[in-house]
């Protein structure tokens, strides 16, 4: 909803950022007390800078998975590294823009053929074309997509 009404120029630039801050800020108290039991389920979420994997992150850490969030550009040659070393179950990858979709899609496939285990999952907005080249990695915006999308990988 806020990224549609700074699209339609309907809230201004500062207006945005200062929203995007207050929620950053509150999720973030949130993200860092919830409980961060060990799970069997490692997940590293990559975002470049908004809003949506964060708040997956969150969701995840509240429902007792250990998650580590990296906020980054998804072009950092490091994250390829980070995630090979972390080794994580799932890797989730919020982007803005397709182009961070198709950049981010090389990676991940690179990362899947060297482990088999890693399921990846990406949140962002894509064109009806790409739609059905990743449909089972969509995770969705919604409580119940991401419940799906989790029990599906199970």
């Amino acid at each position: 909803k806020l990224l549609t009404l700074k699209n339609n120029n309907e809230v201004t630039m500062v207006q945005f950022q200062y929203v995007v801050s207050f929620l950053q800020t509150r999720l973030g108290m949130v993200y860092h007390n919830a409980s961060s039991f060990s799970s069997i389920h490692k997940v590293v979420v990559l975002e470049n800078n908004m809003l949506k994997g964060f708040v997956f992150s969150t969701y995840l850490r509240l429902k007792g998975y250990e998650v580590i969030y990296i906020r980054a550009s998804l072009a950092e040659d490091g994250i390829l590294l980070a995630v090979e070393q972390i080794q994580p179950t799932y890797v989730v990858v919020s982007f803005d823009e397709e182009r961070e979709l198709k950049n981010a899609m090389k990676d991940m496939n690179l990362l899947q053929e060297k482990s088999e285990k890693l399921s990846v999952g990406f949140i962002g907005e894509i064109g009806a074309r790409d739609q059905l080249n990743i449909q089972t990695c969509l995770i969705g915006d919604t409580k119940e997509e991401w419940d799906d999308w989790l029990k599906m990988l199970e």
